[in-house]
């Protein structure tokens, strides 16, 4: 009998490890599947953040350009020509 009671202590230390062990395991796995999934993520931004920056340097090299001078004071600030007419449509009329 007493060498029942010796083998039951180790057997349910070793339990208990192995119960550890398994939590443990499981418990990285999903770890792991977590960080796969936000480094995926991030490396979609820096994809997404590397095309913002090609565009921008694209901008960038054209500001010095007529064309693009021209663009922005005809888009933004609504400056014309002097040979071009404005029509303002204004939705009234017959």
């Amino acid at each position: 009998m007493n060498f029942l009671k010796n083998r039951k202590i180790p057997i349910i230390v070793i339990l208990i490890l192995l119960a550890i062990g398994v939590y443990g395991f499981f418990y990285q796995k999903s770890q792991l599947a977590k960080l796969t999934e936000e480094r995926l993520l991030l490396e979609m931004e820096i994809a997404r953040l590397k095309l913002v920056k090609a565009e921008l340097q694209d901008q960038l090299a054209n500001t010095d350009s007529r064309e693009y001078i021209e663009s922005v004071a005809m888009n933004k600030y609504g400056l014309v020509r002097p040979y071009e007419i404005i029509y303002y449509v204004t939705g009234e009329g017959d």
